[in-house]
């Protein structure tokens, strides 16, 4: 195994986030999805294997407020930096 400081940024939050999953379970482990949001998903991959151009997480982020471009920060509802 490697050690942490010759891992990258990517392969340490990896990491990280097989030893909580270990510690603490799946959270959503024996939980379905409802049939609307599998619903969703099936048309969402549908019209990317169409080639129709996803929203990436700054235009969403832009469209309800939480992104100010300028400045490259996200925030909270209350103008916080998240």
């Amino acid at each position: 195994m490697k050690k942490v400081g010759d891992m990258t940024i990517e392969e340490l939050e990896h990491l990280i986030e097989e030893k909580i999953l270990e510690v603490l379970g799946d959270p959503d482990s024996g939980l379905e999805l409802r049939d609307e949001v599998k619903d969703r998903l099936r048309s969402s991959l549908a019209a990317a294997e169409r080639g129709q151009k996803r929203q990436s997480m700054d235009e969403v982020a832009t469209l309800f407020g939480l992104h100010d471009p300028a400045e490259n920060i996200y925030t909270a509802d209350d103008g916080e930096p998240v």
